[in-house]
């Protein structure tokens, strides 16, 4: 969902078994030329509480509003849920 919704590519796979995970790291390119996101996949993890997941990513945007839409859009055909739609937080200056 992350491709489709963000544009973001699959920049670099690492397994390790023996470890047993998986570790992801997406990107607009490669980590030698900008940060990326990494994920891991803990084999055998299938669900995680509240406290030992992660709580968000911020992307930055030129709109916010206009990248939201696609975003919607994207998780209306591959399912997912939108938390909380853009504005502002209360209590911050964004």
């Amino acid at each position: 969902m992350f491709s489709q919704a963000l544009g973001l590519k699959l920049v670099k796979k690492v397994d390790r078994p023996q470890y047993k995970y998986t570790l992801a790291m997406l990107g607009y390119a490669e980590e030698h030329e900008t940060v990326v996101l990494e994920l891991t996949y803990n084999y055998g993890v299938t669900e995680y509480t509240k406290g030992n997941a992660y709580a968000q990513v911020a992307i930055g945007t030129d709109d916010v509003y206009k990248s939201a839409e696609v975003v919607d859009i994207v998780t209306q055909e591959l399912g997912g849920k939108i938390t909380r739609q853009p504005g502002p937080i209360p209590g911050l200056n964004t």
